[in-house]
């Protein structure tokens, strides 16, 4: 039998061991990602695209993109951004990298906040000036 790493924060189910039943994941897709909505987790994996500006087709990529984004992201929000974890394919011997985080209530997201005109700190903020929003998408993960 395969060795599990095991986070006792993330549900699981694993045969032959007795384990309360997974809540359904509702599942969101960008271009770069798909983000896993379980319980009070959220779980973003970079997908294996080479979009010219960002190249995440190999692991190493996704890890350090993972990272960069945990690292920046902590600075602002670190009750949100958990950490770095990862899983691991029964085919495959390197573990994929992914984003852990907090879920945040659909009426705290920042995307949400912004859409309805609500005021937003940006400390991240390089200028004075508004950037324009574009319209939202259907694959609008917010």
């Amino acid at each position: 039998m395969p060795t599990l790493r095991t986070d006792t924060s993330v549900p699981r189910t694993v045969t032959g061991l007795d384990t309360a039943p997974l809540s359904r994941a509702e599942v969101c897709e960008t271009h770069t990602a798909v983000v896993f909505f379980v319980g009070d987790r959220a779980y973003k994996l970079k997908k294996p695209v080479d979009l010219k500006f960002l190249d995440y087709t190999t692991v190493a990529a996704r890890r350090t993109a993972c990272e960069r984004e945990v690292a920046l992201n902590r600075r602002f929000a670190p009750d949100v951004y958990l950490g770095l974890g990862e899983f691991r394919s029964p085919d495959t011997d390197v573990p994929e990298p992914l984003v852990v985080m907090r879920r945040m209530p659909a009426e705290r997201r920042l995307s949400r906040l912004v859409r309805e005109g609500a005021a937003v700190d940006d400390a991240s903020a390089p200028s004075t000036s508004p950037a324009p929003i574009a319209p939202r998408s259907s694959g609008d993960c917010g």
